[in-house]
């Protein structure tokens, strides 16, 4: 049964669940452009020899970055339910990537609680 205050007032309102943020720099130390690709929203730069940009992901859901290198680029991997920037080391904001990535843990969630 709902309590008196909810009835006169209405259900109290939730409050927004804490956001976590992660943080990764990326410099590079070579002698040629090295390439950047910020996934899953298939983000790519190129950072120039002594450059250093910023990754930064946030997200409702508990995660962090994880950065891959390869021979010739590398990459970074954001985690369920984030929006994104990029920035560079004074930090000034170079790209928003604010088209948040799907919750699969929350759309699992739900597929199981709708399951006969």
């Amino acid at each position: 049964m709902a309590s008196l205050r909810d009835r006169l007032f209405g259900p109290a309102a939730q409050s927004p669940p804490a956001q976590v943020t992660s943080r990764v720099s990326v410099e590079n130390g070579g002698d040629v452009p090295l390439l950047a690709i910020f996934e899953p929203w298939c983000y790519t730069c190129e950072i120039a020899p002594g450059s250093e940009y910023v990754f930064e992901a946030t997200s409702p859901r508990p995660g962090w970055l994880r950065v891959e290198p390869s021979a010739d680029a590398l990459t970074v991997y954001a985690w369920d339910a984030c929006v994104a920037r990029v920035l560079n080391a004074e930090g000034q904001v170079l790209e928003t990537l604010d088209i948040r990535v799907p919750d699969f843990v929350a759309l699992a969630e739900e597929a199981r609680r709708q399951a006969p």
